[in-house]
């Protein structure tokens, strides 16, 4: 094995972005883990859901960076020429993916062993999640990637690449979620079991070695797998040919254009849209990453995971930032094939449109399926409830009913009669002046009247409905033999006694939340996409676009790290965010119809900056480079631009 040519194989010359990527990957799903600790609460146990989410933060970059890899080259057309064997060329490369996954691995186990170690240093959080038995479940997950390298090398082991199509595709998401199994099971399992896989490995690399062919070869050899290609023109007479070659052999352009099936202007269209969409992607497997996750993004900033903690959705703003980045990690690139399309009538701004509308009409889709399962289970929960703490029952409402305080004193609630008391509050950021607080709050010594008189008060507020505080009082209040107030049956029932209740509105919540998204998506893509003209180098074009990810990934990091110091509250976080976008609705003229037009005008406009900066790009042939993590530069200059495509 030649150590030179394995060093610049693919698998090893990008693995160092990687490794910056994976544990930042990391760092974010640790966010979800720690969410769940500290919502439970630090001394309860850690559950299978625990593991599995730290299994998949440990495992996920790596197996995406393997199998991704794995599909792109084996070797190059150049190697191909020389003098070497392919049993050479096929052992370089799997040893290049096997130590690039190892290293991604162990920076992602390091990563993990970090946060282990801050979460019980600095927040105090011993919960078996954050013990140090990382580097246990690292040397599991690497038995799982070497069998998933030595799987991935057994397809298609004569050829240069594995054959792409939807095929490959999903065969590299469904590799990825069984190793994740794997890896998994193996975690559960004494360490001494990850022999097994690591011998299963060995054992496929051997049958591999000997299955290969004197040379690798560009394309397969099967038999007739060439013939069924041949035009009607293109053999002998008797030569296969297919049935729709032999309808449209012998046409003029007119007839054969004339045999074409009509479309509709809309299908037409929406053909046009998906082949330019298609033909500018960053890369083949883009689309198929990119729609879940971002339907997935949608749905969870809809709410849909209301009641987590008192009636409200917890991390609904807690993930903007990284959704941005997701939006830049995607369409952020030199647009492939540019030039081709530059050939055909089709206007610049329509290839813009196909190129980035459709990240944002997938997140819109994924928000609006999120808010039916959302307003679903509000219609089916109690948003006003008690709360019993500190031996009395206090009256609780969904935090983004209530209001905030700027200068951190705020107004005690004051019933008609007179009686006063003060409502509960909580700074939004630790030891800053600002708080966010209740409008319904029954602290000790609040009558009973006083009680009945905030729950008329919160139904008005939430539902919209009038109830009278003495049919409050007289059905769902009572005193116990403490003199508390506590409600009847030990709990207040007014959603299910009035099934024609509605929650009211949470406010324009839907352009708020695309407008920060996918504002800072545009604010983050227009500098970059002045840079791709021929006076910029290239490594002002990758520098432009690496620090936009890195600003956007710092924002996240620095939310996720106001979370693990409980500087931030998510809680806190989305209800403020709720409360502040609904009150400037309602300070507006014209109220949500207003914001609606607002947030839609200053989003186009950043869309049309971003516009007017793509309308300059100067596309020719050499330009045509990839800016993906775990991708090759496509027509790059030095040795691998003749032989790259």
């Amino acid at each position: 094995m030649n150590w030179a040519r394995a060093r610049r194989d693919v698998a090893l010359r990008y693995v160092g972005r990687w490794m910056f990527v994976g544990p930042v990957l990391t760092l974010s799903m640790m966010g979800f883990i720690a969410f769940a600790r500290f919502s439970m609460g630090p001394d309860v146990e850690g559950s299978m859901l625990d593991l599995t989410l730290v299994v998949l933060a440990l495992w996920l970059p790596a197996a995406i960076y393997v199998c991704v890899t794995a599909t792109e080259r084996r070797c190059s057309r150049f190697d191909m020429e020389l003098p070497i064997s392919s049993r050479e060329l096929w052992t370089e490369h799997t040893v290049a993916l096997s130590i690039a996954g190892v290293l991604v691995l162990a920076a992602t186990t390091g990563m993990l062993l970090f946060l282990s170690w801050a979460a019980q240093a600095w927040v105090g959080l011993s919960s078996p999640v954050f013990e140090p038995t990382d580097l246990a479940l690292g040397l599991r997950a690497a038995a799982a990637l070497l069998l998933s390298v030595a799987l991935v090398q057994s397809v298609s082991p004569s050829l240069e690449r594995i054959p792409g199509g939807p095929r490959t595709v999903w065969s590299v998401i469904g590799g990825i979620a069984a190793f994740s199994v794997l890896g998994l099971a193996l975690a559960l399992l004494p360490l001494a079991v990850s022999v097994a896989p690591v011998a299963l490995a060995g054992w496929l690399v051997w049958r591999t070695l000997g299955r290969l062919p004197g040379t690798m070869v560009v394309a397969p050899l099967a038999p007739g797998w060439f013939s069924r290609e041949r035009r009607a023109d293109s053999g002998p007479p008797g030569a296969a040919v297919s049935q729709g070659d032999r309808e449209t052999a012998g046409l003029t352009p007119a007839e054969w254009t004339a045999s074409v099936p009509a479309r509709s202007a809309a299908r037409r269209l929406w053909v046009l849209f998906v082949t330019v969409f298609r033909s500018t992607t960053k890369m083949p497997i883009g689309p198929i990453l990119a729609v879940p996750m971002l339907l997935a993004a949608g749905f969870t900033t809809s709410g849909a995971f209301g009641g987590a903690v008192r009636g409200d959705d917890t991390i609904r703003f807690s993930l903007l930032f990284i959704i941005s980045y997701t939006f830049l990690a995607f369409s952020g690139l030199p647009p492939r094939k540019l030039y081709m399309l530059d050939a055909f009538p089709l206007p610049r701004r329509f290839i813009f449109a196909a190129m980035f509308v459709p990240y944002v009409a997938i997140l819109g889709l994924g928000y609006g399926a999120g808010r039916i399962v959302a307003d679903k289970g509000e219609r089916g929960r109690e948003l006003i409830t008690f709360i019993e703490r500190d031996d009395h029952y206090y009256l609780s409402a969904p935090l983004r009913n209530g209001a905030i305080s700027l200068d951190g004193s705020p107004p005690a609630a004051v019933a008609p009669w007179g009686e006063s008391h003060e409502v509960w509050s909580r700074p939004i950021w630790a030891g800053k002046t600002p708080v966010v607080h209740s409008l319904f709050s029954t602290p000790p010594g609040s009558s009973p009247e006083f009680v009945a008189w905030q729950i008329t008060r919160a139904a008005r507020e939430i539902y919209g409905a009038d109830i009278a505080a003495g049919e409050v009082l007289e059905r769902y209040l009572t005193t116990d033999d403490g003199g508390r107030v506590v409600p009847v049956g030990g709990e207040l029932t007014l959603a299910a006694d009035h099934p024609d209740w509605r929650v009211s509105s949470h406010g324009p919540i839907f352009p708020a939340v695309m407008l920060l998204v996918c504002g800072l998506w545009f604010v983050a893509l227009s500098p970059y996409l002045a840079t791709l003209r021929p006076r910029f180098t290239e490594t002002r074009k990758k520098g432009t676009f690496w620090w936009g990810m890195i600003a956007l990934m710092t924002l996240h990091v620095l939310q996720l790290a106001g979370f693990l110091t409980e500087n931030l509250d998510h809680w806190v976080l989305s209800g403020t965010s709720m409360i502040a976008v609904r009150a400037a609705a309602e300070r507006l003229p014209g109220g949500s119809v207003t914001f609606w037009v607002l947030c839609g005008a200053v989003l186009y406009g950043l869309y049309r900056m971003a516009e007017s900066r793509f309308l300059r790009v100067e596309s020719l042939p050499g330009d045509d480079m990839r800016l993906a993590l775990i991708e090759r530069p496509i027509g790059a200059a030095g040795q691998e631009g003749a032989y790259a495509r």
